[in-house]
């Protein structure tokens, strides 16, 4: 199925920061992106029994599971190895074996033609040319297969209760390092539909269409958004950074903010 070969390259800034975070991304975002990893799946448009499909930029797996739960044969597919470690450790919960594969979207360690469909949740902001990582998921689709890309829409209203909690963190002493500032850029290129519909367009991909849906996190108390947030790769750094009583305050002022 995968010809593997290593990559030479150096590990990129924002690749080492979730290289590790597999343990926190599963107790914290992942639930949530657990609910609308199902509603990215259910989009696929055939029936996935039995069918292989790429789970591309898999991170901890939700999508992975979802497909599987469906009767898929998923393939996780992510540059960093310590979330696919988690993922297959995750996939054991519901008794069915992952196959992973370490590598970039741009150069798909993977044959023509090979697999049934492609999923992509929020991945495509991870990477510098969109454009490269969707034609070469053309590339190993078969005739006939699909793709379906998530990304989060940059129109809608700014998320209140993300603001608050970056706020507070900012008190605290939180400065977003250079390489998320450069993700925040990456996301124009995906997070705005008509850029996402051109760049598949571009890519060689047909009957390509956008639409936006509003999923139900499952998030409803401040604790719930807390780890959330606080599970992603940036916040993950700095709570760790803090003191004990330094991270106490940090959540009791968080908290307060939320209401």
């Amino acid at each position: 199925m995968a010809d593997l070969a290593a990559d030479q390259a150096q590990p990129r800034e924002w690749l080492r920061a979730y290289e590790d975070l597999g343990p926190i991304w599963a107790s914290g975002p992942g639930p949530a992106y657990e609910r609308i990893a199902e509603v990215v799946v259910a989009v696929l448009p055939r029936p996935l029994r039995g069918a292989w499909v790429l789970d591309l930029g898999a991170g901890t797996g939700a999508a992975s599971r979802c497909i599987a739960r469906a009767g898929g044969i998923p393939v996780a597919l992510d540059p960093a190895l310590g979330m696919l470690a988690q993922a297959r450790r995750d996939h054991r919960i519901i008794g069915a074996p992952l196959a992973s594969v370490g590598g970039e979207a741009e150069r798909l360690p993977l044959r023509d033609g090979s697999l049934d469909a492609v999923v992509a949740c929020f991945s495509l902001s991870h990477v510098a040319d969109p454009v490269a990582a969707l034609r070469e998921a053309r590339r190993v689709l078969r005739p006939g297969g699909h793709l379906v890309a998530a990304s989060f829409d940059l129109a809608a209203a700014p998320d209140p209760v993300k603001n608050t909690i970056d706020g507070v963190a900012q008190r605290f002493g939180l400065l977003p390092p250079p390489y998320y500032l450069a993700l925040k850029q990456q996301e124009q290129e995906v997070g705005l539909a008509e850029r996402l519909a051109a760049h598949a367009t571009a890519a060689g991909l047909v009957a390509v269409r956008v639409d936006q849906v509003q999923v139900d996190s499952g998030l409803r108390t401040a604790d719930d958004f807390l780890r959330y947030r606080l599970g992603t790769p940036v916040a993950a750094g700095f709570v760790a950074s803090l003191t004990p009583a330094r991270r106490a305050e940090f959540y009791a002022a968080a908290r307060e903010a939320l209401g």
